[in-house]
């Protein structure tokens, strides 16, 4: 979702499983106008091969498209007319907030990153002890990374860096694109919700994401049948 209102520039993408939002100021021309369409992710796919990381690139929407021009090139991609689907309330009214835990962007990605093995990742807050543990492992073996996490200032505040104590289990990919798209500067706030979404904000307002994590349930291991049965004999 792309919109603009009051000089301010907002992304929203969703799927079944997740919610971002991203925004912050953009110079806009005097005659840019109140927008809110729905964009292709493909097209913003085409545009990060068409520009470096900081080159400028000059977007307009009109008469069913959007256009982007930049020195490198330009791009034109048809808009999507279907009806954006409000993902963000109907994650965030599912929220139970269990722990909360506020840390500088940049901690939680080197942890995620070190979490080379598995496909989901264990978060575990500790709001006695001001400890977050992140676990993953598959049959190759196991990898976890504990981090002591302080009380962070947040204006003229301080608060606690966990509070209270609550778990989560997410998938690798999912929360590690999450956090790809946050400056690494930013100090987040996690809402945990065990089983329920969780939600990760950055309290200087500019970010918001929601996802949902998986299921606790675990593979129940195959009960080990007797002598017998796995040669293929029977008695009698």
């Amino acid at each position: 979702l792309w919109k603009v209102s009051g000089g301010v520039l907002e992304l929203q993408a969703t799927d079944d499983k997740s919610f971002v939002a991203v925004r912050g100021q953009a110079p806009f021309q005097d005659d840019c106008q109140e927008e809110k369409t729905v964009v292709p992710a493909e097209a913003f796919k085409l545009v990060l091969g068409l520009s470096g990381d900081n080159e400028e690139v000059e977007v307009r929407i009109g008469n069913g498209n959007i256009h982007f021009s930049s020195d490198s090139g330009r791009i034109s991609h048809r808009l999507l007319q279907p009806r954006y689907p409000e993902a963000r309330n109907r994650l965030k009214k599912k929220h139970k907030t269990e722990a909360v835990v506020r840390l500088p962007a940049s901690v939680l990605f080197k942890a995620v990153k070190q979490m080379f093995l598995g496909d989901r990742i264990s978060m575990s807050a500790d709001g006695a002890k001001g400890v977050l543990s992140l676990k993953s492992g598959d049959a190759r073996g196991e990898a976890e990374v504990i981090l002591d996490i302080a009380d962070v200032e947040v204006g003229d505040k301080v608060m606690a860096g966990i509070e209270k104590s609550g778990k989560a289990v997410y998938g690798t990919n999912l929360l590690m694109n999450v956090l790809r798209v946050v400056k690494p500067e930013v100090l987040l706030s996690i809402r945990m919700g065990g089983e329920t979404p969780t939600i990760i904000q950055a309290m200087d307002g500019d970010f918001l994401a929601a996802i949902a994590p998986m299921s606790f349930a675990e593979t129940p291991k195959e009960e080990e049948k007797p002598e017998k049965e796995k040669d293929g004999r029977t008695g009698g």
